[in-house]
């Protein structure tokens, strides 16, 4: 359980529980630290130290539980048409970028500053199994960054290999991504494939076999984004990241993340 200074009476009296649904009710309704002292009716810097102490608890003790699916678990459940249509991908990727307050740093500014949102922002990597829940989570990344950089950056490949060797994947499974994940050597390098949307090049024809998989990538890749909308019920996440967060975003991320596994599953196999 977190601990707390000795000063803070109104901490020490509160039940943990209420501590926890303080904490909870942060991360789900972007309460402020004033809203939510005067609802508990405890000192703001109480709320403060409260939320803070939550998050680094819930961040290593959800952090430390392994979340990737043996490859069996996956397939066997695997809905009915993913499973003829991509029997051997075992994950589907996609990249999020959460809109953040300007930081006073021009430099920082820079690395942050995001052309497809116009906006700073911060980046996160995260990967499905076929039924849509997270089975990867990675920290997050300076909006400049491209998709390949993070997926690089982010210790997925390392992830991949170590669960080649533990029997989790198998040398020759497929991993599920849009146009932007130009990652396909990379996994070749992992011993895996990469089912990716074909690109259409100006006057060149799509031959008859990419016509006919890229709408079928399509239909099923748009689970991850059903997943990342369900990361985004978080409002704390959604709304505009103030600077004061910029030191703990990366742990209320991947607990947001994390705490999604506690839901209802973004498909029920029939």
């Amino acid at each position: 359980m977190p601990v707390f200074p000795k000063k803070r009476k109104d901490v020490k009296t509160m039940k943990p529980e209420t501590q926890l649904l303080l904490t909870l009710m942060r991360l789900r309704h972007n309460f402020g630290l004033k809203d939510l002292a005067a609802r508990f009716l405890i000192s703001t810097q109480s709320v403060s130290e409260i939320f803070s102490a939550w998050i680094e608890h819930m961040y290593l003790i959800l952090g430390s539980i392994p979340i990737w699916p043996h490859r069996n678990d996956i397939i066997r459940n695997m809905p009915s048409q993913f499973r003829v249509e991509f029997p051997d991908t075992l994950a589907i990727i996609d990249c999020t970028e959460l809109k953040t307050q300007k930081p006073s740093s021009l430099k920082l500014q820079s690395q942050m500053y995001s052309d497809y949102k116009s906006a700073t922002t911060l980046k996160g990597l995260v990967a499905c199994d076929p039924m849509g829940n997270i089975i990867f989570v990675s920290e997050l990344f300076t909006g400049s960054m491209s998709d390949v950089e993070i997926t690089a950056k982010s210790g997925f490949y390392k992830l991949l290999e170590q669960l080649i060797l533990t029997g989790y994947i198998h040398r020759g499974d497929s991993i599920m991504a849009d146009k932007g994940f130009t990652i396909s050597g990379e996994l070749q390098n992992v011993g895996l494939h990469l089912n990716l949307p074909s690109f259409v090049n100006s006057g060149i024809q799509m031959c008859q076999a990419d016509v006919e998989i890229t709408p079928k990538i399509a239909a099923h890749r748009i689970h991850v984004e059903r997943a990342i909308r369900k990361i985004r019920t978080f409002k704390i996440l959604t709304g505009c990241i103030t600077t004061s967060l910029f030191g703990s975003i990366n742990k209320i991320w991947t607990v947001c993340v994390l705490l999604t596994l506690w839901q209802n599953p973004v498909l029920k196999n029939k």
